[in-house]
Protein backbone atom coordinates (compact mmCIF):
# COMPACT_ATOMS: atom_id res chain seq x y z
CA UNK A 1 0.00 0.00 0.00
CA UNK A 2 3.08 2.55 1.28
CA UNK A 3 4.57 1.81 -2.52
CA UNK A 4 1.01 2.55 -4.22
CA UNK A 5 0.35 5.46 -2.20
CA UNK A 6 4.44 6.66 -3.36
CA UNK A 7 3.75 6.01 -7.07
CA UNK A 8 0.71 7.62 -7.08
CA UNK A 9 2.29 10.87 -5.76
CA UNK A 10 4.52 10.76 -8.55
CA UNK A 11 1.74 10.39 -10.64
CA UNK A 12 -0.24 13.52 -9.54
CA UNK A 13 3.46 15.82 -9.46
CA UNK A 14 3.50 14.50 -13.42
CA UNK A 15 -0.44 15.54 -13.72
CA UNK A 16 0.49 19.13 -11.81
CA UNK A 17 3.51 19.70 -14.41
CA UNK A 18 1.09 18.26 -16.88
CA UNK A 19 -1.53 20.94 -16.01
CA UNK A 20 1.48 23.91 -16.03
CA UNK A 21 1.90 22.68 -19.40
CA UNK A 22 -1.77 22.71 -20.41
CA UNK A 23 -1.76 26.50 -18.81
CA UNK A 24 0.95 27.75 -21.31
CA UNK A 25 -0.59 26.26 -24.18
CA UNK A 26 -4.47 25.84 -23.84
CA UNK A 27 -5.54 29.70 -24.00
CA UNK A 28 -9.03 31.39 -24.39
CA UNK A 29 -7.52 33.80 -27.17
CA UNK A 30 -5.41 31.77 -29.28
CA UNK A 31 -4.09 35.15 -30.98
CA UNK A 32 -2.79 36.86 -28.23
CA UNK A 33 1.20 36.32 -27.97
CA UNK A 34 2.46 35.19 -24.41
CA UNK A 35 5.54 37.23 -23.09
CA UNK A 36 5.21 34.80 -20.24
CA UNK A 37 8.38 31.61 -19.68
CA UNK A 38 7.81 28.47 -18.00
CA UNK A 39 9.96 30.58 -14.71
CA UNK A 40 6.69 32.86 -14.66
CA UNK A 41 4.68 30.17 -14.46
CA UNK A 42 6.44 28.33 -11.94
CA UNK A 43 6.45 30.90 -9.85
CA UNK A 44 3.07 31.71 -10.37
CA UNK A 45 2.32 27.99 -8.93
CA UNK A 46 4.92 28.18 -5.85
CA UNK A 47 3.07 31.55 -4.34
CA UNK A 48 -0.20 29.78 -5.33
CA UNK A 49 0.82 26.63 -2.93
CA UNK A 50 2.72 28.93 -0.52
CA UNK A 51 -0.31 30.70 0.10
CA UNK A 52 -2.21 27.46 0.25
CA UNK A 53 -4.81 28.42 -2.38
CA UNK A 54 -6.34 31.56 -0.34
CA UNK A 55 -5.94 33.58 -3.43
CA UNK A 56 -6.85 32.37 -6.71
CA UNK A 57 -4.10 31.53 -9.65
CA UNK A 58 -5.07 34.56 -12.14
CA UNK A 59 -4.60 37.37 -8.74
CA UNK A 60 -0.50 35.54 -9.09
CA UNK A 61 -0.18 36.60 -12.46
CA UNK A 62 2.31 39.23 -13.14
CA UNK A 63 1.79 41.89 -15.20
CA UNK A 64 3.41 40.74 -18.18
CA UNK A 65 1.35 37.67 -17.83
CA UNK A 66 -2.24 39.68 -17.35
CA UNK A 67 -2.56 38.76 -21.64
CA UNK A 68 -2.74 34.75 -20.68
CA UNK A 69 -6.23 33.38 -19.95
CA UNK A 70 -6.47 30.65 -17.51
CA UNK A 71 -8.53 27.69 -19.05
CA UNK A 72 -10.93 27.00 -15.87
CA UNK A 73 -10.92 23.31 -16.14
CA UNK A 74 -7.19 23.10 -16.33
CA UNK A 75 -7.07 25.33 -12.97
CA UNK A 76 -9.55 23.06 -11.41
CA UNK A 77 -7.28 19.97 -12.71
CA UNK A 78 -4.49 21.37 -10.98
CA UNK A 79 -5.90 22.18 -7.59
CA UNK A 80 -7.67 18.60 -7.60
CA UNK A 81 -3.46 17.23 -8.19
CA UNK A 82 -2.28 19.00 -6.03
CA UNK A 83 -4.72 18.47 -2.70
CA UNK A 84 -4.32 14.28 -3.40
CA UNK A 85 -0.87 14.78 -3.51
CA UNK A 86 -0.21 15.86 -0.12
CA UNK A 87 -3.43 13.84 1.08
CA UNK A 88 -1.00 10.73 -0.23
CA UNK A 89 2.07 11.88 1.44
CA UNK A 90 0.27 12.52 5.10
CA UNK A 91 -0.97 8.93 4.96
CA UNK A 92 2.30 7.64 4.94
CA UNK A 93 4.41 9.18 7.28
CA UNK A 94 5.07 7.02 10.08
CA UNK A 95 8.17 6.52 12.85
CA UNK A 96 10.15 4.21 11.58
CA UNK A 97 10.95 2.68 14.97
CA UNK A 98 7.44 1.85 15.69
CA UNK A 99 7.64 -0.61 12.74
CA UNK A 100 10.68 -2.31 13.99
CA UNK A 101 9.89 -5.03 16.54
CA UNK A 102 13.57 -6.81 16.38
CA UNK A 103 16.83 -6.20 16.05
CA UNK A 104 16.78 -5.30 12.22
CA UNK A 105 21.20 -5.35 11.65
CA UNK A 106 24.46 -6.05 13.39
CA UNK A 107 26.88 -3.45 12.80
CA UNK A 108 30.71 -3.86 13.49
CA UNK A 109 33.82 -2.41 13.18
CA UNK A 110 37.73 -2.00 14.31
CA UNK A 111 39.39 1.03 15.26
CA UNK A 112 42.94 2.47 14.83
CA UNK A 113 43.66 2.88 19.14
CA UNK A 114 45.56 5.99 18.34
CA UNK A 115 41.69 7.92 16.95
CA UNK A 116 40.62 7.99 20.72
CA UNK A 117 38.32 11.07 20.05
CA UNK A 118 37.04 9.87 16.75
CA UNK A 119 36.42 6.41 18.40
CA UNK A 120 34.53 7.87 21.14
CA UNK A 121 31.99 9.88 18.71
CA UNK A 122 31.54 6.62 16.90
CA UNK A 123 30.55 4.60 19.84
CA UNK A 124 28.04 7.07 21.27
CA UNK A 125 26.35 7.73 17.80
CA UNK A 126 25.90 3.85 16.98
CA UNK A 127 24.84 3.54 20.43
CA UNK A 128 21.97 5.77 20.25
CA UNK A 129 20.25 3.20 17.90
CA UNK A 130 19.66 0.35 19.81
CA UNK A 131 18.11 -1.93 20.55
CA UNK A 132 17.39 -1.68 16.37
CA UNK A 133 20.96 -2.37 15.96
CA UNK A 134 23.29 -5.13 18.10
CA UNK A 135 26.36 -3.08 18.43
CA UNK A 136 30.15 -5.07 17.59
CA UNK A 137 33.70 -4.07 18.16
CA UNK A 138 36.48 -5.85 16.96
CA UNK A 139 39.54 -5.13 19.09
CA UNK A 140 42.51 -6.75 21.86
CA UNK A 141 43.03 -3.03 23.18
CA UNK A 142 41.46 -3.14 26.90
CA UNK A 143 40.97 0.77 26.62
CA UNK A 144 38.70 0.43 23.66
CA UNK A 145 37.08 -2.87 25.22
CA UNK A 146 35.81 -1.23 27.97
CA UNK A 147 34.80 2.39 26.48
CA UNK A 148 32.75 -0.07 24.12
CA UNK A 149 31.42 -2.34 26.92
CA UNK A 150 30.31 1.19 28.65
CA UNK A 151 28.22 2.15 25.19
CA UNK A 152 26.38 -1.08 25.61
CA UNK A 153 28.31 -2.37 22.96
CA UNK A 154 29.46 -6.54 22.35
CA UNK A 155 33.54 -7.00 22.23
CA UNK A 156 35.10 -9.99 20.19
CA UNK A 157 38.84 -10.17 20.02
CA UNK A 158 40.30 -10.22 16.53
CA UNK A 159 41.39 -13.78 15.96
CA UNK A 160 42.13 -13.52 12.23
CA UNK A 161 44.73 -10.59 10.73
CA UNK A 162 46.94 -9.28 8.20
CA UNK A 163 49.44 -7.21 8.65
CA UNK A 164 49.78 -5.10 11.68
CA UNK A 165 46.93 -6.62 13.27
CA UNK A 166 44.83 -5.23 11.06
CA UNK A 167 41.76 -7.84 10.92
CA UNK A 168 40.03 -9.68 8.40
CA UNK A 169 36.64 -8.67 7.15
CA UNK A 170 35.40 -11.91 6.15
CA UNK A 171 36.25 -13.50 9.40
CA UNK A 172 34.02 -10.63 11.11
CA UNK A 173 31.35 -11.12 9.23
CA UNK A 174 31.26 -14.82 9.89
CA UNK A 175 31.46 -14.59 13.54
CA UNK A 176 28.24 -12.05 13.98
CA UNK A 177 26.33 -14.21 11.53
CA UNK A 178 26.92 -16.87 13.82
CA UNK A 179 26.55 -14.98 17.19
CA UNK A 180 23.53 -12.88 16.32
CA UNK A 181 20.15 -13.65 13.82
CA UNK A 182 19.20 -10.38 12.20
CA UNK A 183 18.39 -9.83 9.03
CA UNK A 184 21.34 -7.72 8.01
CA UNK A 185 25.09 -7.72 8.70
CA UNK A 186 27.17 -4.77 8.34
CA UNK A 187 30.85 -3.42 8.79
CA UNK A 188 31.24 0.38 8.83
CA UNK A 189 34.55 1.80 9.10
CA UNK A 190 35.15 3.06 12.70
CA UNK A 191 35.09 7.14 12.16
CA UNK A 192 31.80 7.20 10.22
CA UNK A 193 28.86 8.65 11.66
CA UNK A 194 25.56 7.40 10.55
CA UNK A 195 21.84 9.19 10.92
CA UNK A 196 18.09 7.43 10.99
CA UNK A 197 17.95 7.10 8.08
CA UNK A 198 20.32 3.90 8.32
CA UNK A 199 17.10 2.56 9.79
CA UNK A 200 14.86 3.89 7.21
CA UNK A 201 16.70 2.45 4.75
CA UNK A 202 16.87 -0.81 5.97
CA UNK A 203 13.36 -1.17 6.77
CA UNK A 204 12.42 -0.23 2.98
CA UNK A 205 15.49 -2.50 1.34
CA UNK A 206 13.69 -5.41 3.63
CA UNK A 207 10.03 -4.46 2.60
CA UNK A 208 11.42 -4.62 -1.19
CA UNK A 209 13.80 -7.48 -1.65
CA UNK A 210 12.24 -11.17 -1.00
CA UNK A 211 13.80 -12.64 2.54
CA UNK A 212 15.83 -14.97 0.86
CA UNK A 213 17.56 -12.87 -1.71
CA UNK A 214 21.26 -11.94 -1.59
CA UNK A 215 21.23 -8.74 -1.52
CA UNK A 216 24.52 -5.82 -0.31
CA UNK A 217 23.96 -2.44 0.79
CA UNK A 218 26.77 0.06 0.28
CA UNK A 219 27.40 3.90 -0.43
CA UNK A 220 29.48 6.99 -0.58
CA UNK A 221 29.93 9.32 2.37
CA UNK A 222 29.84 12.96 3.11
CA UNK A 223 33.34 14.08 4.37
CA UNK A 224 33.01 16.65 7.38
CA UNK A 225 35.88 18.27 8.40
CA UNK A 226 36.95 18.49 12.49
CA UNK A 227 33.49 17.69 13.56
CA UNK A 228 32.29 19.42 17.42
CA UNK A 229 30.27 17.22 20.04
CA UNK A 230 28.29 20.16 19.41
CA UNK A 231 26.98 19.06 15.73
CA UNK A 232 26.11 15.83 16.78
CA UNK A 233 23.41 16.45 19.52
CA UNK A 234 20.73 15.29 17.47
CA UNK A 235 20.46 13.48 14.05
CA UNK A 236 18.62 16.86 12.46
CA UNK A 237 21.69 18.79 13.24
CA UNK A 238 24.17 16.01 11.75
CA UNK A 239 22.24 16.34 8.45
CA UNK A 240 22.60 20.11 8.71
CA UNK A 241 25.79 19.93 9.28
CA UNK A 242 26.55 17.63 6.14
CA UNK A 243 24.93 20.00 4.31
CA UNK A 244 26.52 23.22 5.06
CA UNK A 245 29.80 21.64 5.44
CA UNK A 246 29.95 18.09 4.24
CA UNK A 247 31.48 17.29 0.82
CA UNK A 248 30.62 13.81 -0.98
CA UNK A 249 33.62 11.47 -1.39
CA UNK A 250 35.15 9.93 -4.76
CA UNK A 251 32.82 7.51 -6.51
CA UNK A 252 35.72 4.90 -6.22
CA UNK A 253 35.62 4.80 -2.34
CA UNK A 254 32.76 2.99 -0.18
CA UNK A 255 32.92 2.86 3.78
CA UNK A 256 29.84 0.54 4.45
CA UNK A 257 28.55 -2.60 3.55
CA UNK A 258 25.65 -4.84 4.89
CA UNK A 259 24.44 -7.76 3.24
CA UNK A 260 22.34 -11.21 4.38
CA UNK A 261 23.00 -14.07 6.08
CA UNK A 262 23.13 -15.89 2.16
CA UNK A 263 26.35 -13.50 1.25
CA UNK A 264 29.49 -16.51 0.64
CA UNK A 265 32.05 -15.02 2.98
CA UNK A 266 33.91 -18.22 2.74
CA UNK A 267 34.40 -17.62 -1.28
CA UNK A 268 36.29 -13.92 -0.38
CA UNK A 269 40.05 -13.41 0.13
CA UNK A 270 41.41 -12.39 3.32
CA UNK A 271 41.19 -8.92 2.51
CA UNK A 272 41.86 -6.25 5.69
CA UNK A 273 39.84 -2.97 6.15
CA UNK A 274 41.52 0.13 6.26
CA UNK A 275 43.74 -0.37 3.39
CA UNK A 276 42.86 0.19 -0.60
CA UNK A 277 41.18 -2.26 -2.49
CA UNK A 278 38.90 -4.81 -0.36
CA UNK A 279 35.89 -2.37 -1.02
CA UNK A 280 35.45 -1.95 -4.66
CA UNK A 281 36.68 -5.24 -5.16
CA UNK A 282 34.09 -6.72 -2.88
CA UNK A 283 31.31 -4.40 -4.65
CA UNK A 284 32.29 -5.85 -7.82
CA UNK A 285 32.60 -9.23 -6.43
CA UNK A 286 28.88 -8.93 -5.48
CA UNK A 287 27.83 -7.57 -8.58
CA UNK A 288 29.24 -9.81 -11.09
CA UNK A 289 28.05 -13.01 -9.27
CA UNK A 290 24.09 -11.96 -9.03
CA UNK A 291 24.06 -10.40 -5.73
CA UNK A 292 21.53 -7.34 -6.01
CA UNK A 293 24.00 -4.20 -4.87
CA UNK A 294 21.66 -1.10 -3.41
CA UNK A 295 23.71 2.12 -4.10
CA UNK A 296 22.42 3.82 -0.92
CA UNK A 297 24.32 6.88 -1.44
CA UNK A 298 21.24 9.46 -1.66
CA UNK A 299 19.63 7.78 1.60
CA UNK A 300 22.00 6.70 3.98
CA UNK A 301 23.68 9.41 5.34
CA UNK A 302 27.26 8.12 6.21
CA UNK A 303 29.44 11.35 7.96
CA UNK A 304 33.10 11.10 7.80
CA UNK A 305 35.05 12.40 10.81
CA UNK A 306 37.84 14.02 8.89
CA UNK A 307 40.99 14.86 10.98
CA UNK A 308 43.93 16.39 10.11
CA UNK A 309 45.13 13.00 8.44
CA UNK A 310 42.81 13.44 5.31
CA UNK A 311 40.35 11.53 3.37
CA UNK A 312 42.70 8.82 2.09
CA UNK A 313 44.83 8.14 5.21
CA UNK A 314 44.83 4.37 3.86
CA UNK A 315 46.76 5.48 1.00
CA UNK A 316 49.77 7.25 3.05
CA UNK A 317 50.42 3.08 5.16
CA UNK A 318 53.54 1.11 4.23
CA UNK A 319 50.44 -1.90 3.46
CA UNK A 320 48.76 0.26 1.47
CA UNK A 321 48.91 -2.40 -1.37
CA UNK A 322 48.42 -4.93 0.88
CA UNK A 323 44.91 -6.14 -0.53
CA UNK A 324 45.97 -5.88 -3.62
CA UNK A 325 49.14 -7.68 -3.52
CA UNK A 326 46.97 -10.59 -1.91
CA UNK A 327 44.74 -10.52 -4.59
CA UNK A 328 47.11 -11.09 -7.48
CA UNK A 329 49.11 -13.91 -5.32
CA UNK A 330 45.22 -15.59 -5.17
CA UNK A 331 45.00 -14.75 -8.82
CA UNK A 332 41.82 -13.33 -8.57
CA UNK A 333 40.38 -10.42 -10.95
CA UNK A 334 41.19 -7.29 -10.10
CA UNK A 335 38.94 -4.95 -12.15
CA UNK A 336 38.25 -2.58 -9.64
CA UNK A 337 36.39 -0.07 -11.25
CA UNK A 338 33.27 -2.71 -11.39
CA UNK A 339 33.32 -2.18 -7.91
CA UNK A 340 32.78 1.91 -8.33
CA UNK A 341 29.80 3.13 -6.91
CA UNK A 342 28.41 4.30 -10.33
CA UNK A 343 28.42 0.63 -11.20
CA UNK A 344 25.65 -0.97 -8.72
CA UNK A 345 21.90 -1.84 -11.04
CA UNK A 346 19.90 -1.27 -8.13
CA UNK A 347 20.18 2.37 -6.05
CA UNK A 348 17.79 3.86 -3.27
CA UNK A 349 16.32 7.84 -3.45
CA UNK A 350 13.49 9.98 -1.84
CA UNK A 351 10.83 10.25 -3.67
CA UNK A 352 8.59 13.67 -3.86
CA UNK A 353 7.18 12.79 -0.80
CA UNK A 354 10.18 12.18 1.44
CA UNK A 355 9.59 8.64 1.77
CA UNK A 356 12.73 6.14 0.38
CA UNK A 357 12.36 3.83 -2.46
CA UNK A 358 14.60 1.51 -4.71
CA UNK A 359 14.34 1.29 -8.25
CA UNK A 360 17.09 0.22 -11.14
CA UNK A 361 19.35 2.22 -13.24
CA UNK A 362 17.92 3.52 -16.38
CA UNK A 363 21.92 3.34 -17.68
CA UNK A 364 25.44 1.63 -16.14
CA UNK A 365 28.85 2.69 -17.40
CA UNK A 366 30.06 0.84 -19.93
CA UNK A 367 33.19 0.09 -17.50
CA UNK A 368 31.18 -1.71 -14.95
CA UNK A 369 30.58 -4.89 -17.09
CA UNK A 370 31.21 -7.94 -15.81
Amino acid sequence: MDKFLSVFAILTFCTIIIAIISIIAMKQNREVISICNMDDYLKIMTSYISHRGVTKIEEELSERCLQDKLNPEEVKKFRHSLSNMIQSCNSIKSDIRKTIREPILTLFTSVDPTHAEVTLRTLQNWASFMPYINLVMFTNDGQITKQSRDHGWTVFPVTHAGIDGIPVLKTMFQQVIREFSTPYYGFANGDILFTDTLLESLSVTRKYFNHDENVMLTGRRINVPHLTNKELVSYKYMEKVAKDRGELFVISSEDYFITTKHFAWHSIPDLIIGRPAYDNWIVAHARCNHIKVVDTTNTILAIHQTTDKGNKNGHAHKSANYNDALLISSRAPRDYVKGFITCPEWYSYENLCGDIEITKRLAIPLSCAC
